[in-house]
């Protein structure tokens, strides 16, 4: 009996060393597990505190932060302010004078809406149609590469095209038959002073 006890004893000592070392394996690896741990943890706060640096600075530098909306500081241009003026389509040249000072006008209020003089020689040949626009396009054509694609040479080309080039003379021959007849004389002093002008051109 004695040695049956004994040989129980010592089947159990066994097993509480085994539980013993399975425990202290398990707490080293538990400790190497935990230090893995803490470093990944630290490595993903440094990775997303560069992250965050380099959002604001490229918030502050106007370029892309690779999210789906990117952050930029772009400068937007200024609305129009006027309207835009009717197409002239070259049918009645009559109407010349008035839309080309529409479009000067319109140029110049509206210079920093629309661009430099390249843009706004082409936003100009946009307000013209149908026949005026065939007339003014072989220029176009000519000159968009070169030195005399501005607005000054644009409107010279226009003017040869559409504006009267005898009006001057005929306002002058106008000047000494016009005669008040039965019209009031104001109206007749608004068409001599009309004349008056066109005569000096």
């Amino acid at each position: 009996m004695a040695n049956i006890g004994s040989v129980g004893t010592t089947a159990l000592n066994i097993t509480n060393e085994m539980v013993a070392q399975f425990m202290l394996s398990q707490q080293a690896m538990n400790e190497r597990l935990q230090e893995s741990t803490d470093q990944m943890n630290a490595r993903l706060q440094a990775l997303l505190a560069a992250t965050s640096e380099a959002t604001t600075t490229g918030a502050a530098e106007g370029v892309s932060t690779g999210q789906d909306t990117p952050v930029t500081n772009t400068i937007r241009k200024p609305k129009h302010t006027t309207p835009h003026p009717e197409r002239f389509t070259g049918e009645d040249e009559s109407l010349y004078p008035v839309f080309r000072g529409l479009l000067e006008a319109k140029l110049r209020t509206d210079a920093q809406a629309i661009g430099g003089d390249y843009e706004q020689v082409w936003y100009a040949f946009g307000r013209l149609a149908d026949t005026a626009s065939k007339r003014i396009f072989p220029w176009i054509q000519h000159a968009q590469d070169g030195p005399n694609f501005t607005v000054r040479y644009l409107l010279e080309q226009m003017d040869l095209a559409f504006l009267d080039q005898q009006k001057q003379s005929k306002a002058v021959a106008r000047i000494n038959t016009i005669k008040q007849r039965n019209r009031s004389f104001r109206e007749f002093l608004q068409e001599f002073d009309q004349t008056l002008m066109e005569a000096n051109g």
